[in-house]
């Protein structure tokens, strides 16, 4: 799976300089970027936005760390969980199909008076693998 046009024209979906520094600074075991990817709402409100169904597509990168694990959509932020966070616990890690990471969590979990399910997927030949080490980090923690 290659790359995003974008990603290689452009550097479209590359983690933010000042956030890798950071990540990097907690261990660095996965990053992929210029993935193409989408977040899809189902049934969501919030202040001013209600939607049953929308999805939004662009390039994006995941990082995970031994201490988190990160999305960006873009140079944006959309997910940033420690795995000592119980959050965690609620947030489904899955692999939609071969080579489709799959994120899902109940928006009501992050923002107080927001609802409705948030699905982030990244196309990315890493899903298993990214699956595999959530999972484990998220083992880790428990015990």
């Amino acid at each position: 799976m290659s790359k995003s046009l974008f990603y290689r024209l452009f550097g479209a979906g590359r983690i933010p300089d000042e956030q890798l520094r950071l990540l990097q600074g907690e261990g660095e075991v996965i990053r992929e970027e210029g993935l193409r990817a989408s977040i899809t709402y189902r049934h969501y409100r919030a202040a001013g936005k209600r939607c049953n169904w929308k999805r939004k597509w662009f390039v994006g990168s995941v990082m995970l760390t031994r201490k988190r694990v990160v999305a960006f959509a873009g140079r944006a932020r959309v997910m940033n969980v420690e795995f000592d966070d119980p959050r965690i616990e609620t947030m489904g890690f899955d692999m939609e199909r071969a080579g489709r990471l799959l994120v899902s969590f109940d928006a009501s979990a992050f923002n107080e008076g927001h609802s409705g399910t948030i699905e982030l997927r990244y196309s990315t030949p890493e899903a298993e693998r990214i699956v595999e080490r959530i999972l484990e980090f998220i083992d880790q923690r428990r015990s």
